[in-house]
């Protein structure tokens, strides 16, 4: 999701590759391809700690493969972080970048991947609103008022994904799925 922090990929088949706190590409060692998972009470511990004092954030809730019971030893840990109504930093991508970096440290070096809810597009904060376990919450119920909204704005918004998904369908019907575009019979004939 924005950042490229923590991420892997797989080149060639055997070479892994990760991007570090700037982006930029390196090897990953053994060490964190085969590292254990993270205990739950240890996430909740660092999550805890690094957002005690800090009034901008309403609560925090953990999703991805961590709450899916799909841990690897590669797996970062996703956090969403739901924002205190009136709360505008300077800049919010370095805040994330901040957040990423302490409750990476705060975690023995493990990858973690901050999400900024209201900042994120509505079919993440969707899936996150359904999956996501609460790990810290300052107002009562602002969770459950975050899941609400949410939800409710997926469902107002269920029309333009049935179109968006009728087109798509339509098209693919056209032109076939990885056919080239110079096939289709709008395109301009070049030869």
């Amino acid at each position: 999701m924005g950042s490229l922090a923590g991420r892997r990929i797989r080149v060639d088949g055997r070479a892994r590759i990760g991007y570090n706190q700037g982006g930029m590409r390196r090897r990953l060692d053994e060490r964190e391809r085969s590292r254990p998972p993270l205990a739950p009470e240890a996430i909740r511990a660092a999550v805890a700690a690094q957002f005690a004092g800090d009034g901008r954030v309403t609560a925090v809730a953990l999703f991805g493969s961590y709450v899916r019971d799909r841990v690897r030893g590669r797996s970062d840990v996703d956090l969403g972080v739901l924002l205190a109504r009136g709360a505008a930093p300077p800049s919010l991508l370095d805040l994330r970048g901040e957040w990423e970096e302490a409750l990476s440290r705060r975690l023995g070096g493990y990858p973690v991947d901050v999400v900024l809810l209201p900042q994120a597009s509505l079919l993440l904060r969707h899936a996150i609103s359904r999956e996501g376990r609460v790990l810290l919450e300052r107002e009562e119920g602002a969770w459950q008022m975050f899941r609400r909204r949410t939800r409710g704005e997926w469902r107002d918004r269920a029309h333009v994904r049935e179109r968006y998904w009728r087109r798509f369908l339509q098209r693919w019907e056209e032109i076939g799925f990885g056919e080239r575009e110079r096939s289709h019979p709008a395109a301009p004939d070049t030869m």
